[in-house]
């Protein structure tokens, strides 16, 4: 802890609780049990949540962690293992600019560039193969 300043708990009610950020990287069968468990936490915090998960959609995260919950969601590419890699990132209309530039720098991590792939995709743009940086 000398070298990171990372605190670990057991809780995730107790983690989530502490955090501005709280990020959702679990497998997709257990995102709901895990959403449901921190909603209320998350709510009264108002944290921005990353989810790092292609099956769940944002409309689904939001109605388990509540309509004005703050998302955002991730999909690094696989060259991300080796920082080689691009994120694309979409921010739900709850996001504010502050809270962008988080996710925006967390994401950077897994890049080589000086900024990652970042789109504001909506779910009606997808189907019209319509994308747009935000």
């Amino acid at each position: 802890s000398r070298r990171f300043p990372v605190t670990t708990t057991a809780s995730n009610q107790h983690a989530a609780g502490q955090a501005d950020v709280v990020v959702f990287a679990v497998k997709p069968q257990s995102m709901k049990a895990v959403a449901l468990e921190l909603a209320d936490t998350i709510t009264q915090h108002r944290s921005l949540v990353i989810s790092i998960d292609a099956v769940i959609n944002e409309t689904t995260l939001r109605s388990w962690l509540g309509e004005q919950t703050a998302i955002v969601r991730t999909m690094p590419n696989t060259p991300a293992l080796v920082q080689s890699g691009a994120t694309a990132l979409y921010a739900n209309p709850a996001v504010s600019e502050d809270q962008r530039s988080i996710a925006e720098s967390i994401s950077q991590v897994t890049t080589t560039s000086d900024a990652a792939i970042r789109f504001h995709v909506s779910q009606a743009r997808i189907s019209q193969k319509r994308l747009e940086l935000f």
